[in-house]
């Protein structure tokens, strides 16, 4: 443990590269759905290509004066600004006692400094995708199932994300890349679907849940995401209420960016900002300082950023996938 002044703060940049392999799941969906992109700056403003006009017909003759034609279309504003979130955990020192070692103590307040706010993420993310109002379940836009996925016999999940593919298609996105979010259920249900099964060849019920990377095969898409992720939603002192994170009564069909191009389309991006310090969506920023009063030290994790929809023609949302 580092030596700390009262009324000090230090950086804790030696439990940042102590958090644990698995202590990531919860936010595998977010980190997907809309990939991080390093910010300049807290806020600011920058421009799209509209889609239209990514796909518009441009002229590219030599003029006979030797010039060549330019695209003049204008690109759409918009903008973005990054939230704080953080996080604290006491290390009281008799608490400490109770490990082999400090730095064990240190390591575990850090995990679950690092799943808290990742659980906080997914969830803000699991509230924009699952969104009826920008993704209506009509038109080009969404589709309510008629049959669930858990409806093995009549359920017809390869048609459905074909006709998804096909909306975001007409709308101008680049299926060619698309990926699609399920949930836990959806793994498990779609694994036993008579429509699956036969798209993969399987003559007798396959052991276990399929993978995702079969899943995906037989879908059509280049991936699937299934996600994971719990919440208790009960408040303090009152009986547990543990439910899924991304509702398994949704899917969501979405493409996400190729690269780093901000301008390219996609479903979104995850903007953060590190010049105050903060860490980044995955990996929040680990400081430490001591209370008096407490007798110990107070463990804090941040970061700083936003989660941002920039291309809704690139979603399309499934409802009615579960017989709750």
């Amino acid at each position: 443990m580092p030596t700390i002044t009262p009324g000090t703060t230090i950086p804790r940049t030696d439990l940042m590269g102590s958090f644990t392999e698995n202590s990531g799941e919860v936010d595998a969906v977010a980190a997907s759905v809309l990939p991080e992109f390093e910010a300049p700056d807290q806020a600011g403003n920058f421009g799209v290509t509209p889609m239209a006009a990514m796909l518009s017909d441009q002229e590219v003759d030599r003029g006979m004066d030797g010039s060549y034609p330019r695209s003049t279309w204008k690109l759409e504003d918009t903008n973005y600004k990054t939230g704080e979130y953080g996080h604290e955990e006491r290390l009281d020192d008799r608490r400490s006692a109770m490990f082999k070692n400090f730095f064990d103590f240190e390591v575990t307040r850090a995990d679950r400094i690092r799943n808290i706010l990742r659980r906080r993420r997914a969830i803000r993310v699991a509230a924009m995708i699952h969104n009826i109002g920008t993704f209506p379940l009509s038109g080009l836009t969404g589709l309510s199932l008629t049959d669930e996925f858990d409806d093995k016999a009549n359920a017809i999940p390869v048609d459905n994300v074909a006709f998804g593919l096909d909306c975001m298609r007409q709308r101008g996105a680049d299926v060619s890349r698309a990926e699609l979010q399920i949930s836990w259920r959806a793994q498990y249900d779609l694994s036993r679907t008579n429509q699956i099964r036969a798209v993969l060849g399987y003559t007798k019920m396959p052991d276990g849940v399929m993978d995702s990377s079969e899943l995906a095969q037989a879908l059509g898409v280049r991936k699937v995401v299934v996600a994971t992720g719990q919440k208790n939603t009960a408040n303090d002192g009152l009986a547990e209420s543990i439910s899924d994170i991304y509702n398994p009564e949704y899917a969501f069909l979405y493409v996400p960016p190729s690269g780093l191009d901000i301008e390219e389309p996609c479903l979104g991006r995850t903007f953060y900002w590190t010049g105050d310090g903060g860490g980044t969506p995955d990996e929040p920023a680990l400081e430490e300082y001591y209370e008096d009063a407490r007798r110990g030290s107070v463990l804090r994790g941040r970061h700083d950023l936003q989660e941002k929809v920039l291309f809704a023609a690139c979603g399309f949302l499934f409802g009615n996938c579960y017989t709750a």
